[in-house]
């Protein structure tokens, strides 16, 4: 499996109006005035919401697709009749909400504006609609998380995420 550095690639490809793309930067026209931002500034500006600027990684814009291979590390043994923390399908579903940006403001509430650092915001997916595989396996997360935190709750999650085109093009030839 090869590693690919998506702030790499971006700075070699550029979107022009009407969403199309040609190399590294974002044209817009005012008037006769012609202004140019990076790739990810134009994600940023067509992906907004309340005081947020989302940069989704995986968009419908340039065909991509990924696939996602989930470890949940878990303090609750899978089969133990005691399961207070929720149903793995119900886990996977909120783990699937918080790497998609929100569809609406509500999804913000008592986050509406970002921190430092937050702007643009990176996340890995547009819609969650562009995962075209996902692969669950768990087993026991047996010493404390980073924090010191030992609650039945906690789990530890490794996720390697495969990203790939749904139609080759020339600009996204780099993720064939």
């Amino acid at each position: 499996m090869r590693e690919h550095r998506v702030d790499d690639e971006w700075t070699s490809i550029r979107a022009v109006p009407g969403n199309q793309v040609s190399g590294a930067s974002a044209y817009s026209i005012r008037g006769n005035v012609r202004t140019t931002k990076s790739l990810s500034e134009a994600l940023a500006d067509d992906f907004r919401e309340n005081n947020y600027r989302f940069v989704p990684l995986v968009c419908d814009r340039f065909d991509l697709l990924c696939s996602l291979d989930i470890l949940m590390l878990r303090r609750d043994f899978p089969l133990n009749s005691r399961i207070h923390a929720g149903d793995l399908d119900n886990r996977v579903k909120t783990l699937m909400d918080a790497l998609r940006r929100p569809r609406n403001g509500s999804e913000l509430r008592d986050n509406e504006n970002p921190g430092a650092g937050e702007d643009p915001f990176y996340c890995l997916l547009e819609d969650d609609d562009l995962v075209s595989g996902l692969a669950v396996q768990t087993d026991m997360l047996l010493a404390p998380l980073a924090d010191g935190s030992n609650d039945e709750g906690d789990v530890k999650l490794v996720i390697s995420v495969e990203i790939k085109p749904e139609h080759v093009t020339m600009f996204n030839l780099s993720f064939a």
